[in-house]
């Protein structure tokens, strides 16, 4: 897969009603010409981020984040390019992992 930085956030968490900090963000990086993909699964959501070609950017990055009874766990995969990105699966994986060592 190459060089890669993983970042592991966790923290508590209100639960938020509404569009939340991240949705706007999401929003934004779209208007930008970024590809956004988020998919969610109880309390599991996994992201991709790709930067637009002509923004000159090559880094992507896939995160998966738990988020239950009150607290979140993230984990951040920057990659150099899309070609090394790692799988989402791989990525929900981690975050299940280190939620349970977190929780």
């Amino acid at each position: 897969m190459g060089e890669q930085k993983v970042i592991i956030r966790y923290g508590e968490r209100k639960p938020e009603t509404g569009v939340t900090k991240e949705q706007k963000g999401i929003e934004i990086a779209k208007q930008q010409g970024w590809q956004i993909t988020v998919k969610k699964n109880g309390d599991l959501t996994v992201s991709t981020a790709v930067p637009p070609a002509s923004s000159g950017k090559t880094a992507c990055n896939t995160t998966a984040s738990i988020f239950r009874n009150g607290w979140v766990v993230a984990v951040e995969v920057g990659s150099k390019n899309k070609a090394a990105m790692p799988s989402t699966e791989k990525v929900a994986d981690l975050v299940r992992k280190a939620y349970a060592r977190f929780k």
